[in-house]
């Protein structure tokens, strides 16, 4: 459930800062009243926590807020992340938990998606599907049937303002990450006047708003497959699985067979190792290219395993902490922030469509999430109506921005970059060769670029690219 409050029309703010629970004494926290409805005050507040980092340079600093993604992603522990980067000396480093996580949190009251997600499914399977996301959107609703028609994308903008205001900025500046990136793209549309520089690293696409997106997720997943395929062919002599990408791909679908009709079972490992399994690792740890020869020397070692019948445990656990990550990674999109936001945007109700498109990516993309990437969420069944419409994105009056994306990027996808930076008319910034989702900080290329327009508003050239991660050797 949600706590609401009643609240007559809110004063400006007040802003307490203490200690942050959980959190290093490198930042300070503090809780903000927000209205549960911005346009009408009255009907009550939302809890939002707000961090920053403790000051580092002088009074008077211009504000940056962070967003790390989501829908649904607690951002209090972000400004961390940079605390030895520029920015922290130019800014006041902000960071919070949007509306529907953490002091507003919108608990459904279910438990995260029980085992892997099905990269193949049954016909079964597919049906169960549909039927738990019925499940799941009961449940939502019921936990928060006040509140969901006012968790959006618009709102949450909106939390950003009453922040700025309650922390004394004429205007922010603004680095977004991941759904961030579309966070701030409203926050501009709606605030004109109010947002100064801002950095969307590793964009959304806004055309692709939000079944689509989740489908570009395999599709992502089975370029970075097919490049890291590529690599191996290359050192056939090391690993034996081809000369070329399209032999390596046939000997690993013909490792998924044998291990579908015989999964690798080891005592003490947290799963088998079945075709599954094989199936979503071959997404999930394609995109670093700094793992390939060791995820290359792991799967050569399941393939020899396949033959002989024996695994060692070490390389089991290896394999079974790879999926454990892509679980960790999808519990985002099982919180109530997630199966709210993303709804916002219409859905089909046609579960037709969602049979079919699962049956279609198994096929054609059952790497990584496989068909699990085009399954029907609770929005399919939505059981709220939200308050307003998406908002239009436009840049009239603020300061062109800047995109950043990676050409294989495996969250959100490489298009999304140069769609969004034609929306907004930002500057576009291109990572050559990289499979990373969230760069700053990460690129040193692409952080000294984002740095130089943050701190001293100098876009890069048109057509700038970086270089990603080094392809290594075996």
């Amino acid at each position: 459930m949600i706590a609401l409050t009643a609240s007559p029309a809110l004063a400006a703010p007040a802003v307490v800062w203490g200690a942050c629970p959980g959190l290093p004494g490198d930042v300070e926290c503090a809780k903000l009243d927000v209205p549960i409805d911005h346009r009408n005050p009255a009907a009550g507040t939302l809890v939002i926590d707000v961090s920053r980092l403790k000051a580092t340079g002088g009074k008077g600093r211009e504000l940056l807020l962070l967003n790390p993604g989501g829908p649904g992603g607690e951002g209090i522990g972000l400004p961390l992340a940079f605390k030895d980067n520029a920015i922290a000396a130019k800014f006041e480093v902000v960071g919070f938990n949007p509306r529907g996580t953490g002091s507003s949190l919108l608990n459904c009251g279910l438990p995260p998606e029980p085992g892997l997600p099905v990269t193949r499914p049954t016909e079964q399977q597919i049906r169960d599907h549909i039927l738990d996301a019925q499940r799941r959107e009961r449940a939502c609703q019921q936990a928060g049937s006040a509140v969901r028609p006012h968790l959006s994308t618009a709102n949450t903008a909106r939390d950003m303002d009453v922040i700025r205001s309650a922390l004394g900025g004429k205007k922010i500046n603004y680095l977004g990450f991941s759904y961030g990136t579309y966070l701030g793209a409203v926050y501009g549309s709606l605030f004109p006047h109010r947002m100064n520089r801002s950095v969307f690293d590793s964009s959304m696409n806004p055309e692709w708003l939000y079944y689509e997106q989740a489908k570009q997720q395999a599709v992502s997943a089975r370029q970075n497959y097919r490049t890291w395929s590529g690599w191996v062919a290359e050192h056939h002599a090391h690993y034996g699985f081809g000369r070329t990408a399209v032999e390596v791909q046939a000997s690993l679908d013909a490792l998924g067979t044998a291990l579908g009709a015989k999964p690798l079972v080891v005592q003490g490992a947290p799963y088998p190792i079945d075709r599954n399994a094989l199936d979503i690792v071959l997404g999930a740890q394609t995109p670093n290219r700094k793992g390939w020869a060791d995820f290359a020397a792991t799967i050569k070692k399941v393939r020899e395993a396949s033959v002989s019948g024996t695994l060692d445990l070490d390389t089991a656990k290896a394999v079974g902490a790879m999926l454990d990550d892509l679980k960790l990674g999808l519990e985002l999109l099982h919180s109530g922030a997630f199966a709210t936001v993303t709804c916002e945007a219409e859905w089909s109700r046609d579960t037709r469509l969602y049979a079919s498109e699962m049956r279609r990516f198994a096929a054609e993309y059952p790497v990584g999430r496989g068909a699990h990437a085009a399954a029907a969420s609770e929005c399919a069944f939505r059981s709220f109506t939200p308050a307003e419409p998406m908002v239009p994105l436009r840049r009239f009056g603020f300061p062109a921005g800047l995109v950043v994306q990676g050409d294989h990027d495996p969250v959100t996808g490489y298009a999304g970059g140069p769609v969004m930076a034609s929306r907004m008319g930002y500057r576009l910034l291109s990572v050559v060769d990289s499979g990373v989702h969230g760069h700053y900080g990460r690129n040193d290329c692409v952080t000294k670029a984002i740095d130089s327009y943050l701190i001293d508003g100098v876009l890069p050239p048109r057509g700038t690219t970086c270089a990603g991660d080094p392809r290594p050797k075996p």
